[in-house]
């Protein structure tokens, strides 16, 4: 998450260089991966449900229009499923999209801010790592990091002066090749991402 704090701080630092209203909001998110991969011999991937975390930079070019640079840790656990039925364990799998894009903020800079907003991401994959894969001769699966879009939409609701609760689901499409260390196979997986987040919004 460190790392993630350092690269959103690096893409926000041109916009904090402005003298225009900012909006910095903290994010808490319920994490769904909706890939739907079917491998020979019957297998298929299953994600549960994770969960995550986010930091966001926005800044207002006009009432309506703004420019948003993000960044979220999202982690959920996966599995092979033989035939349906068997489980095999695959890990965790721990996406970090970094973004940048714009929203249209539909009420302006009210009390109450309804948006949409879509983008650019760069996801940071990770791997995948599991006694199960470790057992099958597998080993370690590194996945390739690669660039995709989002669309999000949220709302916003003034608490205080300065301070907002925040409502934003999120649409990230991603699919990547994924690599055994061992056998050096390399399959294609979908990470396809849905992820509803729960924030706190500090205008300065």
């Amino acid at each position: 998450m460190k790392k993630l704090v350092v690269l959103l701080f690096l893409i926000a630092t041109p916009l904090l260089a402005q003298d225009r209203d900012m909006q910095l909001t903290a994010w808490v998110s319920s994490v769904q991966i909706d890939g739907d991969d079917d491998f020979s011999e019957g297998f298929a991937t299953d994600f549960e449900d994770g969960k995550g975390l986010g930091l966001s930079v926005n800044r207002f070019v006009t009432r309506m229009i703004s420019v948003e640079a993000s960044a979220f840790y999202l982690r959920n656990d996966a599995r092979l499923l033989l035939d349906g039925v068997t489980p095999i364990n695959l890990g965790a799998v721990s996406l970090r999209p970094i973004s940048l894009g714009a929203q249209l903020h539909l009420a302006g800079r009210s009390r109450f801010d309804p948006y949409v907003g879509a983008g650019a991401a760069y996801v940071i994959a990770g791997r995948l790592l599991s006694a199960d894969l470790e057992a099958g001769g597998v080993g370690r699966v590194d996945l390739e990091n690669g660039f995709t879009y989002y669309v999000n939409a949220g709302i916003g609701v003034r608490i205080l002066e300065g301070l907002a609760v925040v409502a934003d689901a999120r649409y990230l499409p991603f699919e990547t090749d994924s690599r055994s260390e061992v056998t050096d196979v390399k399959q294609e997986i979908d990470l396809t991402t849905k992820f509803l987040s729960l924030g706190l919004r500090f205008r300065f």
